[in-house]
Order: structure tokens, then sequence, then C-alpha cells
């Protein structure tokens, strides 16, 4: 067993661990080795996470983007000469190749010394510090990477290793570990602490100064939880949660072996849990939700427990096993706990039609999705140390895919037999497997295994077509199913008859075209692909036939204008199918000072960034300040735009509410009057460029341009507006209007607060506050030249922006904007004006 003696000292002003470490190593190989190769995991973070756009960053570095980083200083023998070392040529500055000065025999056993610095980042997460808490899930020391059978295996965990730890640290801190701390040398300002722990994969450590402790007994369980004082009234939930927990999984699967658990809040990003050594990690935003949610922060909580604990049952068993009996003996928790199964999705289908829930029905981004939909969605980032060096595999799933392989009945028999083993001498869940299965069976399944395990495939399955005749009487469906992809995925598919009987079938996933024959009494009337949403299928637009739509509120605003006391309301909808983005039929009603409009479109997006609109609409122009006459016009109308970047699922409300508005679109539309025997018709064009430059978290500069040109007689000299929230907030709407435009709009926006951490009943958490400075400039005119500095109108502002979860889960923003028109030709424009939206105004 390798074993790692680390001193060092922990420096909370620079957030630094500085020491050495001596390693000692046995060549367990039949080969000699003449190098090793030694992990630096928090190098992982010496840059932002690639192909995450501004929030999600924003989430993981709450106040601005600092690199961490692991150096070595020098290495050596142990007579004290130094070993040559250099990064390895694939995987860059996280792993290490150290020369020896001759090879270790198999069997042999080399000792070293490694003097490094660890800088720990500000950032949210299992590695890094925020305000007074720092959180180390493991790797903060150099480490040798998994040798097993003679070859070192970049990709898997840490070995089980032997730790003795001297950490030295200023006597205001309090730090905890894997194992118990043990004070050797106190002085007036400084602490050495002693942790030693045995066969521990790596070793996880969390530092703070101001810990509330409570302790808890439970059978041969001793829980000790740490949580922040300001979090007190939610730690006494967590606290009566985990005691539940405890008792039901001592009930099913005891008895234990003597088993100590820490559990410490940390600032974490995407999951409300994460696992270290002996340790359990508790988000900060615990039960600090809309009280529907709480049960499945329950079920977090239970399962990371539950993982600890059968790493204390089971040392010796692969992850992916102990991770998929924590997760199955969560769900018999929360059952036992609230008497029935509860789908978030199941309940939140209904309010579909919300772009909010849409959005968090099926948007793979939200934060912390995987909490809330127990689907087969890989997180955000996987930055566990286990899986650090590659994308996180199937392992969660492997159970349920054995399940659909094998039949629910046999599989459960051979998971009752694994919990049923009396602990010591005990069989791997793998070994189980093959000894159950029969004919070969399990050298099949334990390749199948191999290859959940090794990869994370995407394989899209899709219903080719379905045939069906009627013979004397009955009715013979044919289903034809394909595969593209490579990999082998056992498929759940449910057929319905007319009548709502539904019909289970099971296909092996192992060619690329499958066709299922069914008799049935009644006719079927759908078919649907990985019901339960467990298979990683990239396009489920394509799973069900016939396809189901769905109805979104694209819009809905009834507003009231107290400069003018007027009241405007505006709707519509949208018709999709479900899972499919790039098609739609709209439908729009609104009715403003400015007139009435009815309005039909459909529109089709090709290669994402390119869509294509046919509308009717019936408009109604009323009279106002440049123009004293009502108009009415049907039209028919083609359009296209260009959209960069593309904004998959994003309605108008939902591109406001999340600040989501695309970078750049260009439109081209063309309308044709068909109605009163009056032919006019409008060309318009816009160009709408938006721009934020960012300086640090929350410190930015935002930037819009928006330029409108248009000909034809169509709403002549009234085609284009300025004023009102979304161009001159120091005006009202309709106070200019023309056939083309110009807007040029300029938003300095600050930090005022970085974590405010107040709940409001669980329907919003707060976090951060915005301020902003603003202006605006613009001319609307009957001449194409919309440059002419001396008909340009302006305004200033100034406002707040609430960054917010709604619910605890939706980040969102909520904005409070005051405006003054500069230099104003109508005198009843000259006073505030008020504004209270959703997102940021570009």
């Amino acid at each position: 067993m390798t074993a790692y003696n680390i001193d060092v000292r922990y420096e909370s002003e620079t957030q630094q661990i500085t020491g050495s470490e001596e390693i000692i190593f046995t060549n367990k190989g039949a080969n000699p080795l003449s190098a090793l190769y030694i992990a630096l995991y928090p190098n992982l973070y010496l840059s932002p996470y690639p192909h995450r756009d501004l929030d999600f960053n924003r989430r993981v570095y709450p106040v601005a983007f600092n690199s961490g980083g692991l150096i070595i200083r020098r290495i050596e023998d142990k007579d004290g000469k130094a070993l040559p070392f250099f990064p390895d040529p694939l995987r860059g500055k996280t792993l290490f190749v150290v020369v020896l000065p001759s090879a270790i025999p198999a069997g042999g056993t080399y000792r070293f010394f490694v003097h490094f610095e660890t800088n720990i980042p500000e950032k949210r997460g299992v590695f890094g510090y925020y305000k007074d808490l720092v959180t180390l899930q493991g790797g903060w020391h150099p480490y040798l990477s998994h040798f097993s059978e003679g070859r070192w295996d970049f990709n898997s965990a840490p070995q089980p290793s032997r730790f003795r730890v001297h950490l030295s640290l200023d006597e205001t801190q309090q730090a905890l570990g894997s194992s118990p701390q043990v004070l050797i040398d106190g002085q007036a300002t400084e602490q050495k602490l002693l942790m030693e722990g045995d066969k521990l994969p790596f070793f996880s450590l969390s530092i703070g100064k101001h810990f509330a402790k409570s302790k808890q007994r439970i059978g041969e369980i001793t829980l000790n939880t740490y949580s922040l004082p300001k979090d007190r009234a939610y730690t006494r939930r967590i606290i009566e949660v985990i005691e539940a927990a405890a008792l039901h999984f001592l009930k099913q699967s005891g008895p234990l072996p003597p088993t100590n658990i820490t559990l410490t809040e940390a600032y974490l990003h995407q999951n409300l849990t994460a696992i270290g050594t002996n340790m359990l990690y508790l988000s900060n935003r615990f039960f600090k939700v809309f009280p529907t949610l709480k049960r499945y922060h329950e079920a977090s909580l239970a399962r990371g427990l539950y993982q600890l604990l059968w790493r204390q049952k089971r040392p010796k068993e692969a992850s992916w096993v102990l991770e998929a009996l924590a997760a199955r003996d969560a769900e018999h928790f929360i059952q036992e706990r609230h008497g029935k199964t509860f789908s978030l999705a199941n309940w939140l289908k209904p309010l579909g039609f919300i772009p909010l829930i849409d959005q968090v029905l099926y948007s793979k981004d939200l934060p912390l999705r995987q909490v809330y939909f127990y689907e087969n969605i890989p997180p955000l980032v996987s930055e566990d140390i286990r899986f650090y060096n590659h994308p996180s595999s199937e392992a969660p799933n492997i159970f349920y895919k054995l399940e659909i392989l094998m039949g629910k009945t046999a599989f459960e028999q051979i998971v009752r037999r694994y919990r049923d083993q009396k602990d010591g001498n005990t069989l791997l869940f793998r070994q189980m497997l093959s000894e159950l299965s029969n004919s070969g069976g399990g050298r099949e399944i334990n390749s199948l295994i191999d290859q959940w395990l090794g990869t994370r495939s995407e394989i899209d399955f899709s219903i080719k077509q379905i045939d069906e005749v009627k013979i004397e009487g009955r009715y013979q469906t044919s289903i034809h199913i394909n595969k593209q992809g490579k990999g082998n995925d056992p498929l759940q598919i449910v057929a319905q008859e007319k009548n709502g009987t539904l019909i289970p079938i099971v296909w092996d996933g192992r060619s690329h075209e499958h066709t299922v024959v069914l008799e049935t009494t009644e006719g079927i009337q759908s078919v649907t692909l990985d019901p339960d949403l467990m298979s990683n299928d990239p396009n489920r637009k394509n799973n069900t036939l016939p396809h189901k739509w769905k109805v979104l509120v694209d819009e809905f605003q009834a507003s009231y204008d107290f400069q003018t006391d007027d009241l405007s309301l505006r709707s519509s909808l949208l018709f999709q199918f479900l899972y499919d983005t790039n098609n739609w039929v709209k439908l729009l009603y609104s009715q403003t000072t400015a007139g009435e409009i009815s309005h039909i479109a459909y529109t089709r997006t090709i290669k994402k960034n390119h869509s294509f609109t046919t509308a009717l609409t019936f408009e109604t122009r009323e009279p106002s300040l440049s123009n004293r006459f009502k108009e009415e016009a049907g039209l028919v109308s083609l359009g296209y735009h260009f959209i960069f970047p593309d904004l998959p699922l994003l309605t108008e409300f939902a591109k406001r509410l999340t600040t989501t508005f695309p970078a750049f679109d260009v439109g081209l539309d063309y309308s044709q009057q068909f109605t009163d025997s009056v032919f006019d018709n409008s060309l318009t064009m816009t160009i709408d460029f938006r721009r934020t430059l960012s300086f640090t978290n929350y410190h930015e500069i935002g930037t819009r341009i928006l330029i409108g040109q248009s000909l034809g007689k169509l709403f002549e000299n009234r085609r284009f507006a300025l004023g009102g929230t979304d161009t001159l907030r120091g005006y009202t709407p309709l106070t200019f209007e023309g056939e083309n435009m110009s807007l040029f709009s300029f938003e300095y926006r600050f930090p005022l607060i970085y974590e405010s951490d107040i709940n409001l009943l669980g329907l919003a958490h707060t976090h951060t506050w915005q301020g902003a400075l603003f202006t605006s400039t613009g001319m609307v005119s009957g001449s194409h030249n919309v440059f002419k500095l001396n008909r340009f109108r302006s305004d200033v502002g100034t406002g707040i922006r609430f960054f917010v979860d709604l619910f605890g889960v939706f980040p969102s923003i909520i904005r409070v904007d005051l405006a003054i028109p500069i230099d104003s030709p109508i005198k009843d424009e000259e006073k505030v004006h008020y504004y209270l939206n959703a997102g940021q105004s570009f």
C-alpha cells in the first residue's frame, strides 16, 4: 500500500498550502519501473472552464476567475539527491513524469520526497475557497496515479493508501479531515494537528473559522455535523433527516463496523452534496428552496450518506456499485418517509406552458438539474477527483441498464442476494453477476459493464415508421426502430393501445435496426422509446410517434404606465412538437395605446442560426404624436433572421429573464397589405448588436447598437419607435416614430453585494446585487440618414439588478431602473420614468 507522510502549513491570508511529503511506493507489477507518474489535481483550474458561458463561470467563480494550481518545487530521493521531472506531453500540467536513477524491481519499494506549493482558487465547488470556508475534496497535494497489474491507469481514482498528515495553521482556524485530528502542538498564534488514516483513496479537508458543531450517535454510526452559524435553522432540518436516513440504513442494510462520518458545509455550485473520504460536503443552499422541492434535497442528503456507509460496509467494492446501491436506498427512504414516489417532471408538466417551467423541464443547462430529474444527463462539469481526467461514465445508471437487460425480477434477486451477504468474505457485485448468469452470459454482461464504465457514448434511437394492418378483427403492428452511434445500450419501449393499455417491450440495442411486431385487439395509439429518459440520447424528438405537441406562453405582459395612465396587454402562444427547437407556430395578440395586433406565424430554423417566417397579421394603429390618422391593414409577411449564437428553447420571456439575448441579430422582413383594395407594402431591415465586456464578475460594460431601415408605403412614418423599457427609457413608448432609426446604448454595471444569501420563503434565493449607470441616444427619421447629431434624443439613468434563484433553483435577474430624459422637446416627458422588469436591458 502506498504511504503519504505529509507535513504542510496552511496560510489563510494567501490561501496557500506549502510543505513537503514523503511518498513510499511498492511496485506490485511483474516488471521493473523506471519512472513514476504524479497527478497534480489543482492544475485542472489553471484556466476557466472551456465551452461554458459567462453565467456558468460566474456561478463557479463568484467574484472573478482566479487560477489555482500546484507547483512542485523539488523532488528528491531519500538521500536528498534531486530527481528530474517534467509534464506529460498528453496531459500537460495535471500529470508529471518522475525519472528514477534506477528502476524499481518487481516487489521493490521506493521512497522519495516532494516539496510543493498549492494555491487554492477562490471558487465554489469541491476544490476552492469562498469567504472563510475552504473545501478540498482531495488531491490538494501531489499523489501517484493509479497503478494496477503492472500498468498506470490515469483515468481511475487514486488507490487506497496510508496517510499521515501534519497540518499547521493559524489558531483561529478549524480544520476537519478524513480522520479525526489530534492537537500535537499548540502555541499562542498557531496550532499543529495530526491526522492519520489507512486505506483512504484520497484525503479530504475542510477549513473554516466559525463552525457550529453537533454530534449524534446512531447505533454504530457517529455523525459530526459542522455548519456555518448563519445556517443553524437549516442545520436542524439536516440533522433530523440524517438521523432518520441512518436509522433506515441500519434497519435495511446493517450492521456496520464502528463508523465516523463528518458532515460540513461547502459552497458547491452544481450539487447539493459532494463525497469526500469519510466526509460529506453539504451545499450552503440546503433547504433554501420552495417547500415541494425539499424532498429532493432530503434524497441527495440520504444518497450521499449511504455512499459513505456502503463504503464502510463493502470497502473493496467498485464505486459505481456503491453509488447505485446508495441511490436505491435513498429512493426507498424517501418512499418510506413521504409515503409515495414524487416526480417533479410529472408535477410540472401541466404547468409546462409557462416559459420558466418549460426551461426547467427541457433545458439541459439548468444548474442542479441532476438533483431534481432522475435522468441520464451528465453534469455540466465533472470536477470530482475520481473523474477529472475524463468525462464521467455511465456508472450511476448501470443498475437501470442491467435491470432492463436481465429482467426486473432476475436482477432484483441478484441485488437482494448481494445485500444479504454477511460482512467478511463477501463476493464483489460483478463476481455475483458472473456466478448467477448462465451459458457464458456473465462474460457478455461484464463486457457491457466495461463499455459503460469506460465511455459515455451518445446513441440516437429513433422510430423509423409504424405499420399497422387489421387481420381477422385483430391489429398487427410493426414498429421499426433505428440506432445511430457506437456502443450497446438496452432500450425500453412502451406501446399504448387506443384503450389505454400499456405494452412494455425491451430491446437489447445490439444491432442498428430492430422491428417489433405486436398483435392486439385494439390499434396502437402511440409508441415511445426510453420513456424514463435514462439513455444518453441526444435527439429525443424522434423517440415518440405520433409526435407530442406542447403549448407555450411566449409572452404575457400586462403593464400600466404611470406617466401616461395607459394600460397595455400583449400575449402570444407557441405551438411546437416536444423537443423540437427548430419549428414553431406562433399566435399573438396585442392591445396598447399604439393599436391592436392579431398575428399567426410559422417559423422554421435552418442550420441553427438561420430562421424563415411566414405570417398573417391584422393590425390597427391608433393616432399618435407623429401621425394623426388611424390606420388598419391585413398583411401577409415573409421574414428572415440570422441569429448568433443559437438559443434553443428560449422564448422572448425566458431570454429577458435569463439575460440570454442573441449577441447578433440581423432581420429582413417584407409585408404586403391585401385588405381594403390597398396593396401597400414595406421592406424592413434591422441590425441588433449586443456586446458585454466583462472585467471581473458582475463588473462589466454592456453595449447595444440597433439600426433600422425601411422602404414602402405601409404604415409610413411609423415603422420604428423610440421610448420605453427596450429603447430610450427616459421617454414613454411611441414618443418618437419614423421609417428609419438608430439607437446606441451604454450601461456600466458594477457589483454592490456578492453574496446576500437571503431566502425569501423559498420563492427566491438572492445572491448578487449589481448597480448600473446607463445612457442611451437615438433618433427616428423619414430619411435613411439616421446619424444626424442634431436629431438625436438622449436619456440617463441608474438602477439595481437583483440576481436571484427563483424557487431556489432557476437563475434569474430582477431589474429596477430610474431614467430621466435629457433636454426633452416634450414638456410632459420632463420627469423621472420608473421601470420594474426581468433580466438585463441588453
